[in-house]
């Protein structure tokens, strides 16, 4: 199996320029990968446990067959699901997304490398643990806790100073004038790898002296005094305490500006896994990059330069949620970025998973310090989830919401959370329970008022699809009717709303023996939709929609439909081997040879 031919992106992430030392580790690593079938890299947050893993697998490349980098997410589970594979469809929904990525993994052979990064859980914890163990491939995983009934390859500070010098010298060059100096600094944050970079970065951009420096260290508290070994437990909670005095030290000598701050601020809001470079700084509205880029200078962001992506060190991250508390009104340009990407969610983006993966990070770290926004926030990226079905994501946000002290006072918020809780249950198949949450929600928002037009309409519009699902299709088409009724009266009626109730409304009256009817509103929305950039994967739904109609009586108007599908779902940013294009070309042909058949009989 060659793995690029099932994945958007299987190379490795870049490994740090300044990789020093760990050779006695590398080579143990090795002899033990020949015996073991999983090894467990555990040692303390930065102390270099992941570019190990990273360089093991650049520096042994030749002796497997495909090697698979995953950054562990909650759960194995969910670290399996957001890999982009090149078959997954907007359509799916996460279990399918799931099985189909699982079904690969079951295919990978013992000549297969897996590293699973920060693997920051106990087996008791993973329900997946020992499934995903027991699958043939070689897996080389780093962890903070220790793993019981596991082979376990303890990384620990490095032993020659030698190598920590050469770290240091690395980043900061001036330095080597004083190597004495240097020798008591590394020793003054016990050779943690982590720290001894960010020491040298910040000693680089303080401008101070080596001995200055030293002396601000074992003055503002950075100093590890006694250097007893620390018991690994499950979270860490003494070393934490420690390193974070790092941290806050070096953030005290480094006197970091208020835009980077407000950088690193937004930074822990982003995936853990990494975000790109371009969108990172579109969403923010910067005009430029120099702040990220002395962030990354200082040591305090990671760039992964093989992905063009930045991230945070996992503990950083830790420390950073804590030091900067990123809410609601601190990172207003930022919401205000990813709100403007919402608000037109029907629009095609070539990176709606990234987008996806950090509005969920972002409800997963911000503090909602302001409801009001948070609910504007909240209810136009649920939207945005409820388009690509990611259904743990929105019951994250349901959470949250049912939590906000308004809650049950303001009708409107309440009815934003039956609307999208109605639809975590159709998609569940519970469509007598998604029912109750529709009629509840149209229930508060009695008597009607114009300004919630939008949020009526689309409450009745989903009770019209559970009606259907539920097979009254007379009352389907009468509620989806009353919604677009709503809509065209009040709301606004180029919303991307508008068009997908106004493609339910056309199939429901094909499925109901109105195709001449149905036909003549498809018509109708692809005349409005192809004046529209970034609409190409609606428009192709709308073709699509339109051939199936066509197919029996039309047939070679259902061939040039299908066709105008294929390239509008191309135009969308989709590999010519996407399932979805793969499913067009496979009606194409079958409807190809109909239109044959049917030529032979008039012209025989």
């Amino acid at each position: 199996m060659i793995i690029s031919d099932y994945l958007l992106d299987c190379r490795l992430p870049s490994v740090t320029r300044h990789f020093v030392g760990r050779g006695k580790e590398l080579k143990e690593i090795a002899e033990q990968l020949q015996h073991e079938h999983c090894i467990f890299l555990e040692g303390i947050g930065g102390i270099g446990k992941s570019e190990l893993a990273k360089y093991y697998a650049n520096h042994y490349k030749n002796q497997y067959s495909n090697i698979l980098y995953l950054r562990y997410h909650e759960n194995l589970r969910r670290t399996i699901l957001e890999m982009d594979f090149i078959e997954d469809t907007m359509e799916m929904s996460e279990d399918e997304r799931f099985r189909n990525h699982y079904r690969f993994f079951k295919c990978l052979d013992s000549r297969t490398l897996v590293i699973l990064d920060n693997f920051n859980s106990v087996p008791e914890d993973e329900e997946m643990f020992h499934t995903f163990l027991s699958m043939p491939f070689q897996i080389l995983a780093t962890t903070r806790s220790h793993i019981g009934d596991t082979t376990c390859y303890k990384v620990n500070e490095t032993e020659n100073i030698e190598d920590l010098k050469q770290l240091f010298f690395a980043y900061a060059p001036n330095s080597k004038q004083h190597p004495e100096i240097i020798v008591k600094i590394i020793e003054e944050i016990y050779r943690h790898t982590l720290t001894v970079e960010l020491a040298a970065k910040t000693l680089t951009a303080s401008g101070m002296e080596a001995k200055d420096f030293l002396h601000a260290l074992r003055t503002e508290g950075l100093s590890l005094a006694n250097p007893n070994k620390v018991v690994l437990t499950k979270d860490n909670v003494s070393h934490k305490q420690r390193l974070y005095q790092h941290i806050q030290t070096l953030f005290q000598i480094q006197k970091l500006s208020s835009d980077a701050l407000d950088a690193l601020r937004n930074m822990v809001l982003m995936p853990k896994k990494g975000i790109s470079k371009v969108l990172f700084h579109t969403w923010q509205g910067k005009p430029d990059w120099n702040t990220t880029n002395d962030l990354v200078e200082y040591g305090w962001i990671q760039e992964d330069t093989v992905h063009n992506q930045i991230l945070l060190h996992p503990y950083l991250h830790e420390v950073l949620l804590t030091e900067t508390v990123p809410s609601i009104t601190k990172c207003a340009d930022l919401l205000k970025g990813i709100f403007e990407n919402c608000i037109v969610y029907g629009m095609d983006v070539p990176y709606y998973n990234a987008l996806l993966n950090t509005i969920e990070s972002i409800y997963r770290n911000i503090k909602l310090d302001d409801a009001e926004s948070a609910t504007l926030f909240m209810d136009t990226t649920l939207a945005y989830l409820a388009k690509y079905g990611r259904i743990e994501a929105i019951k994250i946000v349901l959470n949250l919401m049912k939590n906000m002290p308004d809650y049950r006072e303001n009708a409107r918020h309440t009815a934003i959370y039956d609307c999208y809780a109605g639809y975590v249950e159709y998609a569940s198949g519970n469509y007598q329970k998604s029912k109750q949450y529709y009629l509840h929600g149209l229930e508060l928002l009695e008597p009607f008022h114009p300004v919630n037009a939008d949020l009526v309409s689309n409450l009745k519009n989903n009770l019209g699809q559970t009606y259907l699902a539920l097979g009254d299709v007379r009352v389907a088409l009468s509620v989806i009717e009353e919604a677009i009724s709503v809509r065209e009266k009040y709301g606004t009626i180029s919303s991307h709303d508008t068009l997908v109730q106004g493609l339910s409304y056309a199939q429901l009256l094909a499925a109901n023996g109105n195709w001449q009817e149905a036909r003549k509103r498809l018509f109708a929305m692809i005349r409005f939709v192809k004046k529209i950039d970034g609409m190409n994967l609606f428009l192709a739904q709308l073709y699509k929609s339109l051939a199936v109609i066509e197919s029996k009586r039309l047939p070679e108007d259902s061939l040039q439909h299908y066709r105008k599908a294929r390239q509008a779902l191309l135009d969308g940013f989709l590999p010519e081997n996407h399932l979805e294009i793969i499913k067009i070309d496979q009606a194409i042909h079958m409807e190809e040879m109909l239109v044959r058949r049917l030529n032979v009989k008039k012209y025989p």
